[in-house]
């Protein structure tokens, strides 16, 4: 069976704390993202990722091309 765990994200400051999934201790963000920093490529992306987390922590609206409704037409269920 998975063990899942929260992990605070210290980095983004504001009202609304963000969280890292660890499942089974793997932190796949983590992974992830030093994946991007050994490639070199999408330095900026992550970047961009982190300033868009601060806006929401700090409760900030953001543009329709940053934050996109994805739920499906005909659910009531975002």
């Amino acid at each position: 069976m998975s063990k899942f765990a929260l992990e605070e994200i210290l980095e983004v400051k504001g009202i609304i704390k963000f969280y890292y999934l660890i499942i089974d201790g793997v932190n796949s963000y983590k992974e992830f993202e030093n994946s991007i920093i050994r490639e070199g490529k999408y330095d900026h992306e992550l970047n961009n990722i982190q300033a868009i987390m601060e806006q929401v922590a700090d409760r900030k609206s953001l543009t329709d091309k940053k934050l996109k409704d994805i739920t499906p037409k005909k659910e009531t269920v975002k």
